[in-house]
């Protein structure tokens, strides 16, 4: 068999050419809705240090509803002068205690968790009803 030296010249652009498109493949790198993963889809969650008591007559409880801790941080509760509040873990807690108000509304996180959480609690303000926000935990 003989080689025709004018073939050699266009196939190594087509070899060049096939290599570049393999390497450039999506892989598991594929659009929404294709399946596989998605590396570029992350959200940063930055961790709370406090949370104001809603002293108001709202019935609130807490300015923000769900807060997020991250372990081995303190977290506090920020209640106005003059106001009373209570703070109850029923059903686990991220923290080293499990009920803080007023004269300790400061909270020490677990060193740990094994997996994302969400941690009920309920938080009495003054002598209004108790109300049930949530904190965030884990993930590390």
């Amino acid at each position: 068999m003989r080689s025709i030296p004018a073939r050699w010249p266009a196939a190594v652009p087509c070899m060049l050419a096939l290599l570049t498109l393999g390497a450039n493949s999506c892989g598991d790198h594929q659009v929404a809705g294709g399946g596989g993963k998605r590396r570029d889809k992350t959200k940063e969650i930055y961790c709370d240090a406090d949370v104001d008591v809603d002293v108001s007559n709202s019935g609130k409880g807490v300015k923000k509803k769900a807060v997020y801790v991250c372990a081995g941080d303190t977290f506090t509760w920020k209640v106005p002068s003059g106001h009373t509040f209570s703070v109850v873990f029923s059903a686990g807690t991220p923290f080293t205690g499990s009920s803080y108000d007023q004269n300790s509304p400061t909270a020490i996180t677990l060193a740990n968790y094994p997996e994302l959480s969400v941690y009920k609690y309920s938080i009495t303000v003054d002598s209004n009803k108790p109300i049930d926000p949530q904190v965030v935990a884990g993930g590390n």
